[in-house]
């Protein structure tokens, strides 16, 4: 299985308070369409939410309306990371308390969901939370891409096989 790749770069940024898209310098005359990975050099940046002739708008995986199917590198536990724009992290969701989650832990995008392919990086365990009053645990993630840094992008197309 092989993907095309597209380089692009930031124009412009959403200045709207907790809400993390970006827009980029390509759009569907380069072949982008709506839910196309993007990554950077260190990891996720998001997906395509919106494509235009000839730019595009990337919704980064720390906005609150962002989600993504995960597993962690280290003991293939899978989960759902979702969004936090006003810490600009990642929360996974309903993870239980006996679950073997450990700060430092590498989670990557499981391939599960269908919009990313599986072993790109996400986010690091940042914090491990047991509260005794919540039947779940707290976990949140750093992003592994550079979400506020990145000016050029990477976008993923679908997967074609070869001949």
């Amino acid at each position: 299985i092989q993907r095309k790749t597209l380089v692009g770069e930031l124009l412009a940024i959403n200045g709207e308070p907790y809400v993390r898209r970006v827009v980029l310098n390509k759009g569907t005359r380069d072949g982008v369409y709506i839910g196309q990975p993007v990554l950077d050099a260190t990891g996720v940046m998001g997906q395509v939410v919106q494509a235009n002739w000839n730019t595009s708008v990337l919704m980064m995986i720390n906005d609150q309306k962002s989600g993504i199917a995960v597993q962690n590198a280290r003991n293939g536990l899978r989960a759902i990371a979702v969004g936090d724009s006003y810490l600009g992290k990642l929360h996974l969701m309903s993870i239980a308390k006996t679950t073997d989650v450990r700060q430092g832990d590498l989670f990557v995008t499981s391939g599960l969901s269908g919009s990313y392919p599986s072993g790109y990086p996400v986010g690091v365990v940042f914090s491990v939370v047991r509260d005794p009053t919540q039947p779940f645990l707290d976990v949140t993630l750093h992003p592994s891409a550079h979400l506020d840094s990145s000016r050029q992008f990477l976008l993923v197309g679908r997967a074609s096989h070869a001949s």
